[in-house]
């Protein structure tokens, strides 16, 4: 039964690029797009994954900028050197996963807890600090996790050091 609804799918889904062929973009395109959703500079190592903060904000300016292209024509070129992003951030750890066969040479860590950093981008504002600032971009959900964007993953437990030693960092790289 399920394939039959499969195959069915995937014969609605060649009548509608047969029938609507502009409507659709091609594989290659969809790839290349997703490529530029991508950091260049993710540092990864055996037991975290993370990216410069500066990278982070630059990376997501870039993508908003692009999804408010209209919006950002609009505006006199003064405007828009004066861009800010509002953020905020946070960290959390989780703990009681599944553990699974990994092996970590010499550490402490495990798969079955994970500490993690975002930032969440709440708002790309044109002139905050002006009677005539503009909101080029609003997260209209500020508390879902669909807008947190990873700094850091760390498979480790969450304790007072951890989280104190991650604010400090991240507190680094925002000065």
């Amino acid at each position: 039964m399920y394939w039959s609804k499969s195959r069915m799918f995937l014969g609605r889904m060649d009548l509608l690029l047969v029938s609507n062929p502009d409507r659709f973009p091609s594989y290659k395109i969809l790839q290349d797009e997703k490529k530029k959703c991508y950091l260049n500079n993710i540092r990864v190592s055996e037991t975290s994954a993370d990216v410069p903060l500066q990278a982070l904000l630059n990376h997501t300016v870039e993508r908003l900028i692009t999804v408010q292209e209209n919006v950002l024509l609009s505006l006199p070129n003064e405007e828009l050197s004066k861009l800010h992003l509002i953020t905020k951030w946070g960290f959390d750890g989780s703990s009681g996963h599944s553990s699974y066969k990994q092996a970590f040479h010499g550490s402490e860590a495990s798969d079955s807890s994970v500490f993690i950093t975002t930032i969440v981008p709440l708002r790309l504002v044109c002139d905050p600090n002006s009677k005539n600032s503009k909101i080029i971009w609003q997260n209209p959900r500020p508390s879902s996790t669909r807008y947190c964007r990873p700094l850091k993953i760390t498979f480790v437990k969450e304790s007072k050091e951890i989280s104190v030693a991650e604010k400090n960092r991240v507190d680094a790289e925002i000065q």
